[in-house]
C-alpha cells in the first residue's frame, strides 16, 4: 500500500532529522490536515490557500483549490482539483497532471506507483532549468485529483517531506485504505 510506503519512507526521514526535531509533538503540528479538500500533508509551516485555474486533458479550465507555503524561492504547494464530470478514478488524469510536470524541466526520476490499490499515482522528480529541484506527487480518488509539488534547492528536507508525506483521507478524516487488492498501474483496459 502506497499510504504504508509513504509512512515507512517518512518514519526513516525523521531518523535522520531527530536532530532537528525535538520531539514527535512536533511532527505531527507539521502535518496539516484538510477535511474538506480531504487531504493531509506535511509543509514547513501551515499553507495559506487560494483559487487557481487548472488545464484539464480536454483543454477546459478547471477551477482548483491550491495550499501553499512560499519560502524565498521554494515553494511548497498541494494542489486539488475536483473532477465531478468524469470517473472517480482517472488515470489518463493522473498522466495529464505528470505530462505538464515533465514540461518544467529535466526528468531525473519517475514512478508509476499506487497511492494504493485503486487509487493511480505518478511520483516525479524534475531538475528544472533554474538549478531548482521539482519534485511531485499525483494522485487521483473519489473526482478528485491532488498534485503535491515542492520547488527547492536540491537536497531540501522540507520539500521531501511535503512530496512523501501527501495522504488522502475519507470522509471521516482518516487515511485512506481502499482494501481493494491489486490494482493495475497503467491505463485501463
Amino acid at each position: 500500500m502506497r499510504a504504508s510506503l509513504n509512512i515507512m519512507a517518512l518514519a526513516l526521514v525523521f531518523t535522520f532529522t531527530a536532530s532537528n526535531t525535538p520531539n514527535a509533538q512536533e511532527i505531527d503540528a507539521s502535518l496539516y490536515r484538510d477535511l474538506d479538500y480531504r487531504f493531509a500533508a506535511i509543509f514547513p509551516t501551515p499553507p495559506q490557500s487560494r483559487e487557481i485555474p487548472y488545464l484539464t486533458r480536454h483543454g477546459a479550465t478547471q477551477a482548483a483549490r491550491q495550499f501553499y507555503v512560499e519560502q524565498g524561492m521554494h515553494q511548497y504547494m498541494v494542489t486539488v482539483v475536483a473532477l465531478p464530470a468524469g470517473p472517480a478514478v482517472d488515470y489518463y488524469a493522473v498522466a495529464h497532471a505528470a505530462d505538464q510536470m515533465r514540461l518544467k524541466g529535466e526528468v531525473r526520476f519517475e514512478y508509476d506507483d499506487a497511492y494504493d490499490p485503486g487509487i493511480p499515482g505518478r511520483q516525479l522528480n524534475i531538475l528544472q532549468p533554474d538549478g531548482r529541484q521539482l519534485r511531485v506527487s499525483t494522485y487521483m480518488w473519489d473526482h478528485n485529483l491532488y498534485i503535491a509539488e515542492a520547488v527547492a534547492t536540491p537536497g531540501d528536507m522540507a520539500a521531501l517531506k511535503l512530496e512523501q508525506s501527501l495522504l488522502l483521507l475519507d470522509a471521516e478524516g482518516n487515511a485512506l485504505d481502499t482494501g481493494e487488492g491489486n490494482c493495475p498501474i497503467g491505463p485501463p483496459e
